[in-house]
């Protein structure tokens, strides 16, 4: 059983603003976890901070109940997938992932039954003699995925692994990490900025930014349910309304009229909903508005609508309207959401 857990955790460099700011986090056994944000949020310092290469300022991580605070890394048994790979180039592939067996000195024979079944889990035992450079960059990848599984590690890190793929791979491979992680019942931390990626694999996503953790769930309640402007901004929501007003927990006065949401909130300060969920037509929280801009994005137009409340993008399949005509648009109540700052 492993599970990690982060308590009230801090980074900082001399001289410097905190990078990480009282951290709280659990990695539940056996699920992935992946660590979303901007560049600068502090997904990788604290993946470091995990795995051992940087000490925090303050805070414990512990591991099934014992801080890790003074354990080395090399004692923390730990798996890490790095996004440039990190493969031996003089060595091959079958030695690549036999190399931390090797470094704990486990016999020969253990060796090479491991390795050989791992080969074999990962679909790499035809490439077991070549060597890196032979390599295209998914099996590269596979390779030090599977150098990382076959010491059965407690606790798997990755930093960026499909980073340097091009989509197709990128496809390939984190299905194939998720197989993998999956099979072997590995507790794992993902850090990415890639949403797609992270949601296609994840049991959970904690969203990272300026070192705290702004919401942590399911990719469903993070995508339908974001608790803060940031969460749903970066989750990709469009529309934001201020709020003037709540006048309890559905009803909020804004710029000339009211909203009803059906979602709950306290002491909203803004009302967001997605392009794809506003509708053209008469309705529950029914706006007046003037097409002035439009985009095909494929399949689907990008309409820009100038109303009392701002600015709202709206995504159809169709493109009925053209430039300057009068719409009136409505805001389904189960779309519409209220969020804090």
């Amino acid at each position: 059983m492993t599970e990690l857990v982060l308590r009230n955790l801090n980074m900082n460099y001399p001289g410097t603003p905190a990078v990480i700011k009282d951290l709280n986090l659990t990695v539940h056994q056996g699920e992935l976890l992946s660590l979303l944000g901007p560049s600068g949020g502090g997904k990788t310092t604290t993946l470091r901070l995990i795995a051992g290469f940087l000490t925090p300022t303050s805070g414990q991580i512990l591991l099934n109940g014992t801080d890790l605070k003074t354990v080395p890394v090399y004692q923390r048994q730990f798996g890490m997938v790095f996004q440039s790979y990190a493969l031996f180039p003089h060595l091959t592939v079958f030695e690549n992932v036999a190399f931390g067996l090797r470094q704990a000195h486990r016999p020969k024979s253990e060796i090479e039954a491991a390795v050989q079944a791992m080969l074999t889990s990962t679909g790499l035992t035809p490439l077991a003699a070549r060597y890196p450079r032979e390599l295209s960059g998914g099996q590269q990848q596979r390779v030090a995925l599977a150098r990382a599984l076959v010491v059965k590690p407690q606790l798997l890190l990755m930093d960026e692994p499909l980073s340097n793929l091009d989509s197709k791979l990128r496809l390939e491979m984190r299905l194939e990490i998720r197989r993998l992680q999956q099979k072997f019942q590995l507790t794992t931390i993902m850090v990415t900025h890639d949403q797609t990626e992270c949601f296609a694999i994840s049991d959970r996503i904690a969203i990272l930014n300026q070192g705290r953790v702004e919401q942590i769930g399911t990719p469903e309640v993070l995508y339908q349910q974001p608790q803060t402007k940031f969460v749903a901004r970066f989750l990709g929501y469009a529309n934001f309304i201020n709020v003037l007003q709540q006048e309890d927990a559905y009803h909020y006065q804004v710029t000339g009229q009211k909203l009803t949401t059906q979602a709950t909130g306290q002491k909203a300060q803004w009302l967001t909903i997605r392009p794809e969920a506003i509708r053209f037509g008469s309705g529950p929280n029914e706006i007046k508005g003037k097409i002035i801009d439009c985009t095909y994005l494929g399949g689907r137009y990008n309409y820009q609508i100038q109303t009392d409340l701002g600015t709202l993008q709206v995504i159809a399949e169709e493109q009925t309207y053209p430039l300057n005509t009068a719409v009136t648009i409505n805001l389904p109540v189960t779309a519409l959401l209220p969020l804090t700052d």
